[in-house]
């Protein structure tokens, strides 16, 4: 029974590097490519300043990418401690609103947030960090003048988050693994492009604070991804 947990936990970790790695070769190559081609003969001032603003885009992917690895990291790790205080829910998510107002409105996406105030005991920033990939999410894999509706509660000692959205929908095939590290929904379905580990990172969070999370999606319809945590 030991080894095969041993054989098991190699064999994640060796996925896990694997699928780092591939993340990460690709914006590598892209950055390698800019600057064979910048390199290759003379360019105008414009022409390098070009060149040097997509290797910068390239390298914030590369650093994006590194940052979410490590969160998870610690996220998982035992050593891993909250700085727990009392929490208002539904303060916490209208500041996280402000954040992401504006790509919001860039996509035309309307958000509403209504329901109890609720305060749980947890690490405000986390749960702001948390909060702000799955929204974001339900903005971005959202359609053009879409919504995305957020309604806190509360029920038998847990506080309810539920983030509904008008977006492409998650295949039921899919469903069980969209919180795996790396894994991302059917790619031709969509042209958002993302590392695949934010909603890692969220289910790191939510299971640190002794919470849940579940989702119901249908495909060309949007989903409903709910969390759960204890509530003060």
């Amino acid at each position: 029974m030991m080894l095969k947990r041993l054989e098991e936990s190699f064999l994640k970790q060796s996925q896990f590097l694997s699928d780092a790695s591939h993340d990460l070769k690709t914006p590598t190559s892209v950055i390698k490519s800019y600057c064979d081609v910048t390199l290759s003969r003379e360019r105008t001032p414009l022409e390098y300043r070009e060149a040097m603003e997509n290797i910068s885009e390239m390298a914030n992917r590369i650093s994006i990418i590194i940052n979410r690895i490590l969160e998870i990291s610690r996220l998982e790790s035992k050593t891993f401690s909250l700085n727990i205080m009392d929490v208002d829910l539904k303060d916490l998510i209208g500041n996280v609103l402000k954040l992401l107002e504006p790509s919001a409105l860039l996509k035309g996406v309307k958000i509403s947030l209504s329901g109890e105030d609720i305060k749980v005991r947890g690490d405000r920033e986390r749960l702001t960090e948390a909060f702000i990939n799955i929204i974001d999410n339900a903005i971005k894999y959202n359609r053009n003048s879409g919504s995305v509706e957020i309604k806190t509660g509360s029920k038998e000692g847990r506080a309810i988050i539920s983030v509904e959205d008008t977006g492409i929908g998650i295949p039921e095939s899919e469903k069980e693994r969209i919180f795996d590290r790396f894994f991302r929904v059917d790619t031709s379905r969509s042209v958002v492009a993302g590392s695949g580990l934010g909603l890692s990172i969220v289910k790191a969070i939510i299971n640190a604070h002794s919470g849940s999370i579940e989702v119901e999606s249908e495909v060309g319809k949007g989903s409903i991804f709910k969390i759960f945590l204890p509530s003060k």
